[in-house]
């Protein structure tokens, strides 16, 4: 049985966790005119104010469609490299603004087509996507992340494999 009691003293519940992936989920917020887009950001993403997030898991984007629309890639091909393409570095920027100790993770939900075109650079041991289990997955990540740390000043606190994927624990 739980018991709840609004006179004693407890642990503070202090937020939520959210997803901005799947496929352009928030895109059309960053087109919001002003205030009505800093209005919403806060009342999702600031301390102690509207849902509070706590927590927040971002989609590698990959070109390719992932749920309900597709989100541009940082590298369409293997020399290819672009860290403005996008609103996923914009949100990421946006919610770490308003809560500086918002624990952020990532993951791809899907990746650019060039990833893994090589047999010789995938890993054995595959689950899921044989394909995207590759040193170019690795590279792939590996650029975003710098990307997310040079060009935006940010930093994950996790990073996962890919989203519903399966799992290569040689990649990992």
């Amino acid at each position: 049985m739980i018991s709840l009691s609004g006179s004693e003293v407890g642990t503070r519940f202090d937020g939520v966790g959210v997803v901005n992936g799947g496929g352009a989920t928030s895109v059309l917020l960053k087109d919001y005119p002003e205030p009505q887009r800093s209005q919403i950001l806060d009342f999702v993403y600031k301390p102690m104010f509207g849902a509070s997030v706590s927590g927040l898991l971002a989609e590698i984007p990959g070109d390719g469609n992932s749920t309900q629309g597709s989100m541009p890639s940082h590298m369409h091909h293997r020399d290819d490299l672009d860290f403005t393409r996008g609103y996923t570095w914009w949100i990421l920027s946006e919610a770490k603004r308003r809560r500086p100790n918002l624990s952020v993770d990532a993951t791809a939900w899907s990746a650019p087509g060039w990833i893994g075109d090589d047999p010789s650079r995938r890993f054995a041991g595959e689950h899921g996507d044989a394909k995207f289990w590759s040193v170019d997955a690795v590279d792939y990540y590996v650029k975003w992340l710098q990307g997310l740390r040079d060009v935006y000043g940010l930093s994950l606190d996790a990073i996962g494999c890919r989203n519903e994927k399966g799992v290569s624990y040689d990649f990992v």
